[in-house]
């Protein structure tokens, strides 16, 4: 290549370099810097949920904030308010560690957030010894010594290019439906593909998404840090006379009979409730819909009506998912709520049949 052509190619790339940050900066495809917000980026359906929900929390709009991973994005917080009478919001993100909801609640009350009720579900992973999420913290909420200047260079990526190319196109085409926007501003999931279901396809939908699907489970070792830093939360929050309601998430039997994770989770019931004056609603305690694949989403994910049933069971103590849909437990019930669930999984494991 002569003089010439690597003076040109140089010209070029001196041209597109700049071209792909500023473009990226502005259509902002993760919410990073939330800035300019026009009709072509004004709904961002790549974001990481860390961010959107940060972005939808400084607001300072709400006093009631739901926590927990991608299973608790679907809860409506719309109930929550009627149930209460507040102003909630989803604040659940996937993969969501105990380590990463401290942080978002030690930045609501650092910067002396209105805060009446948090939620805080419970998942095995999310206490795991080895579990880490992939998920971008905001820089606003960590004390970070990494240069602002490397933050800037992700806008110079070709990947970021190709998510803002989405971004704009998916706006263009108005192919993010209304129903989308309305439960993308609650902060929830729209599972389009679900909620579309009709009674002739949802049989084979169930079959394909959940019965088939091989269970699993991130994690099946308890961290005792992780475990303290609940308890910690729960007191610092307690002290602040703001109300914390803490559950478990609701799995399938499959999840329930694969392997002897769920009697770990048992365990970290006990560890968190252990000599403190904390209550869990436990969903899981082999109820109707624990043993019916129809509430799930997928082998992971329990649905919408089961959500509501969830505040309902934790806001009035009643819901339409069963007398036995939950179990409260504390320090002083444990034991003997550890021994009948154990019995009832012994009977379950030798009656259900789950696909491997």
């Amino acid at each position: 290549m002569n003089g010439k052509k690597w003076i040109r190619a140089w010209i070029i790339i001196i041209i597109i370099i700049p071209f792909v940050g500023g473009f990226n900066y502005i259509i902002d495809p993760l919410g990073y810097n939330d800035i300019f917000l026009y009709k072509y980026n004004a709904n961002k359906a790549t974001t990481d949920e860390r961010i959107q929900k940060f972005n939808l929390i400084k607001t300072k709009k709400y006093n009631t904030y739901l926590f927990g991973s991608s299973r608790n994005t679907i809860i409506d917080p719309s109930l929550v308010n009627n149930r209460l009478n507040t102003q909630a919001i989803n604040s659940a993100f996937s993969g969501a560690t105990i380590n990463e909801i401290e942080i978002y609640i030690n930045y609501l009350l650092n910067n002396n957030y209105d805060v009446k009720y948090i939620f805080i579900p419970i998942d095995l992973f999310s206490f795991g010894s080895t579990y880490e999420s992939n998920g971008k913290i905001p820089k606003e909420m960590i004390d970070s010594n990494k240069s602002e200047y490397l933050e800037y260079l992700e806008y110079f990526t070709l990947s970021m290019l190709k998510k803002s190319l989405l971004t704009v196109y998916k706006n263009t085409q108005e192919l993010i439906s209304d129903d989308f926007k309305i439960y993308y501003q609650k902060g929830m999931r729209y599972y389009e593909r679900y909620l579309n279901l009709n009674k002739d396809n949802f049989e084979n939908y169930i079959i394909k998404n959940v019965t088939s699907k091989t269970p699993y489970w991130h994690s099946n070792k308890i961290s005792n840090i992780r475990v303290k830093k609940l308890q910690n939360i729960y007191n610092k929050l307690i002290k602040r006379n703001i109300k914390v309601f803490i559950y478990t998430n609701p799995i399938t039997y499959q999840q329930i009979l694969k392997g002897t994770s769920f009697l770990v989770q048992l365990n970290l019931l006990e560890k968190i409730v252990n000599k403190t004056n904390i209550k869990i609603y436990d969903f899981n305690n082999l109820n109707d819909i624990n043993l019916n694949n129809n509430y799930f989403i997928d082998n992971f994910h329990f649905n919408y009506k089961v959500a509501d049933c969830i505040v309902d069971r934790i806001t009035t103590g009643d819901s339409q998912c069963g007398n036995n849909f939950g179990k409260v437990i504390n320090h002083k019930n444990i034991q003997k709520y550890k021994e009948n669930i154990e019995n009832k999984y012994k009977i379950l494991k030798q009656t259900k049949i789950y696909h491997k």
